[in-house]
């Protein structure tokens, strides 16, 4: 059975710590304005977080090597998701596939906030950002 999260991996050859930690800041002053009731917490290169039934996770790495090890979990996991990289269009084209495959699986709000942590990645320069949902 399927487990419901959505991972992003965020590949970047010159991402340092302070990259993730400031993505956790950002991340959450949006929540926090939005008033919804999401924290994130750091551990490492992850930033996890869980909003009613449903887990988000948020890496950044600088070797391609790792995203084999994330496309094994999301198998292990039973996520949609690609081997390589996503744009904008590619990502709500994969969210719209959700939506019509299995739609009460989530709910709006759980793919806004998956937007928004989508948008947040993009706005680093030269990021390919890796999904799984």
């Amino acid at each position: 059975m399927q487990t419901p999260m959505f991972v992003f991996v965020g590949l970047k050859e010159n991402i340092i710590e302070q990259d993730i930690i400031c993505l956790s800041e950002k991340l959450q002053q949006i929540f926090d304005e939005g008033k919804l009731p999401i924290k994130f917490i750091k551990k490492d290169k992850l930033l996890n977080a869980r909003f009613e039934n449903v887990s988000y996770y948020v890496s950044l790495i600088r070797d391609k090597n790792e995203i084999k090890d994330w496309t094994k979990m999301a198998k292990d996991f039973e996520l949609d998701g690609n081997k390589q990289p996503v744009d904008e269009v590619e990502f709500l084209e994969c969210n719209n596939r959700k939506k019509i495959k299995n739609p009460a699986f989530y709910s709006d709000q759980h793919y806004s906030i998956a937007e928004t942590i989508f948008d947040s990645l993009n706005n680093f320069s030269e990021m390919e950002i890796y999904f799984y949902h």
